[in-house]
């Protein structure tokens, strides 16, 4: 349940029993030992496990600014600790913001609890309607089992004509494995006089983004 106050390829990977068993020991090591280089050599990160499970495809809402200037937290997306791996979060990149629109911050909020969450704040960082302890995004460690999590994302800008985002770039790492997933998580950021217009670009937008997965 979201409450709100506004409008709304896998990696390369080695795996020892697919090695000739047939093959010398010394062989089978040396590819053990370089399953981390070639994994960075590999390229761009490719999706992975943590977001399988979110439930929807693209999605996005409107922000409406009550005057050019706006400070506020995005906290629409979720995701869940996996079962049987701890996660490591390495970064989280909001993508498509106009110049005049800065990120202020990531945060993530979690294990939550039973409250619900909030989809966006009026501050960053949020002052209340939060459902577990906040903490940065960048270098967290998500424990195996520990339940769900809230990515929390701080704006800040002069909007004088609607400003977009297109998604969230979440890279996260596994063991030796870095994954990248870009949600299809759109915002609107709305000069209160251009409400109608918004929403037509929302509808757009969310169009667009799942055209585009």
């Amino acid at each position: 349940m979201t409450e709100s106050q506004h409008s709304s390829a896998a990696p390369i990977e080695i795996r020892g029993d697919d090695i000739d068993r047939l093959q010398p020991l010394v062989f089978a090591l040396a590819v053990v030992l370089s399953m981390p280089l070639l994994s960075a050599c590999a390229g761009s990160p490719a999706p992975g496990p943590l977001f399988q499970h979110v439930a929807g495809g693209s999605h996005g809402y409107v922000y409406m600014v009550d005057g050019p200037e706006m400070e506020f937290t995005d906290g629409f997306e979720t995701f869940k600790a996996l079962d049987d791996a701890d996660v490591v979060i390495e970064s989280v990149r909001s993508v498509g913001d106009a110049e005049e629109v800065t990120v202020l911050g990531t945060l993530l909020s979690g294990p939550l609890g039973e409250n619900g969450i909030w989809q966006s704040f009026d501050s960053y960082p949020p002052v209340e309607g939060l459902d577990g302890p906040v903490f940065q995004a960048e270098g967290a460690r998500i424990p195996a089992g520990s339940g769900g999590y809230q990515i929390l994302i701080g704006y800040r800008g002069v909007i004088e004509e609607m400003s977009i985002r297109r998604g969230v770039e979440v890279t996260y790492r596994i063991g030796a494995w870095v994954y990248r997933d870009t949600l299809p998580a759109g915002i609107v950021m709305c000069p209160a006089d251009e409400e109608r217009a918004c929403a037509d670009e929302m509808d757009r937008l969310v169009k667009e983004i799942g055209d585009a997965q």
